[in-house]
């Protein structure tokens, strides 16, 4: 989604962005074309929040997707490390900090049609999403299969290191468990969703780095 102004002025001329009417068609049109995927996910430099538009007709073109993920704000000057929010109808607005001088990149997964994501400092390693259960803070319920999570037989763990993986370990509810290697960067620990039905549970892992012991 471009809403960058055209021509581009330099900053602080180009602080706010713009969708025309032919633009909003545009988007309407991609929508329209999207509706027989699972899910759709925009990506775009500006927030809507600071995009002049009509802004109604913006949100209805984006309602049915999960997540709106942008720039621009990025984290405010380190004030606001993890900008995030929840737009009215459901989908996630996600700023990510900029690479230019923060050098912050984002891994967005889709497990079983549940959006998970980490924003991670370039050359940071290991790096670990946790992709089932997702976190309880950007459940979409109303967007999401969310019952899957509660059907499901494994806790499931993305881990990547240059310097390879030699175990992945996880707690969950005060119970220590070690990963199994499925395949590339996925690993797995069986469990029982009905165990951890009320209230809210802490679900930690560590990876350790096979060469550099991490």
């Amino acid at each position: 989604m471009d809403a960058c102004p055209s021509p581009g002025p330099r900053r602080p001329y180009n602080f706010f962005g713009i969708l025309d009417d032919e633009d909003l068609d545009a988007l309407n049109s991609m929508a329209l074309e999207a509706t027989s995927s699972n899910h759709t996910i925009w990506l775009s430099h500006y927030p809507s929040s600071i995009i002049n538009t009509d802004h109604q007709r913006l949100r209805n073109i984006m309602s049915s997707s999960l997540a709106h993920v942008c720039g621009h704000l990025h984290t405010l000057g380190g004030f606001v490390p993890n900008m995030y929010g929840r737009q009215p109808g459901g989908r996630l607005e996600l700023e990510l900090g900029d690479f230019r001088f923060m050098k912050m990149y984002r891994i967005l997964a889709l497990d079983h049609d549940l959006l998970s994501f980490a924003d991670v400092e370039l050359g940071q390693w290991p790096v670990v999403l946790v992709t089932n259960p997702k976190d309880a803070l950007y459940l979409l319920p109303s967007h999401e299969p969310t019952d899957r999570i509660r059907q499901s037989s494994h806790i499931r763990i993305l881990a990547f290191s240059p310097y390879g993986i030699s175990s992945v370990k996880v707690w969950v509810g005060g119970r220590s468990l070690v990963a199994q290697h499925v395949g590339g960067g996925l690993y797995t620990v069986p469990w029982d969703p009905a165990d951890y039905a009320h209230g809210l549970h802490k679900i930690s892992v560590g990876a350790e780095v096979r060469e550099q012991g991490l």
